[in-house]
């Protein structure tokens, strides 16, 4: 999906170019099942984010367009969204993830990742295993201590960390 902004409204688009919705609507959905899920009243959610609640039930609802940024980091921290929930949030509303926003710049290495989870070549299952030897390369990096080898870890791993075949074209 891609944004465009039109008349000050960030509006969603599909990848054909087509509208999808309300501006909003996804985000509004989104933002909702993580309230429902912390147990929050939307009263309760609203006044801790320091908004208004009938602007939370419209936001909720698809009738306004996602808030600001700032607006939506206050609602993820009073919701205690982890990073990746908080990143959906941002994505849905049409922003950079806040991941993306701390590391300043677009890199080579995402692009790339981009590149290989875009491209209409492979099938779905071969992009899904692309996305297990990512997130296996992002563990092992995630808990390495400065030094560790991989095969001081390798005692850790099992036969379903290891990588998948290469991906097949469609």
């Amino acid at each position: 999906m891609v944004t465009r902004r039109r008349t000050g409204m960030a509006v969603r688009m599909t990848s054909n170019g087509r509208e999808n919705g309300h501006p909003g609507e996804e985000f509004g959905a989104l933002l909702r099942r993580f309230r429902e899920q912390a147990g929050r009243s939307g009263n309760a959610l609203a006044r801790e984010a320091d908004i208004d609640p009938s602007y939370l039930s419209r936001i909720e609802h698809g009738e306004r367009e996602p808030p600001r940024p700032e607006v939506i980091d206050k609602l993820a921290e009073a919701l205690r969204l982890s990073l990746f929930e908080q990143n959906q949030l941002l994505f849905a509303a049409g922003f950079a993830p806040t991941s993306l926003r701390q590391l300043g710049h677009w890199d080579r290495a995402l692009q790339d990742v981009v590149d290989v989870l875009t491209d209409a070549r492979f099938t779905a299952a071969a992009r899904d295993d692309f996305r297990t030897v990512v997130h296996i390369i992002a563990a092992h990096w995630g808990q390495q201590t400065p030094g560790a080898t991989y095969e001081a870890r390798g005692a850790e791993l099992d036969d379903k960390s290891s990588p998948p075949p290469p991906p097949t074209y469609s």
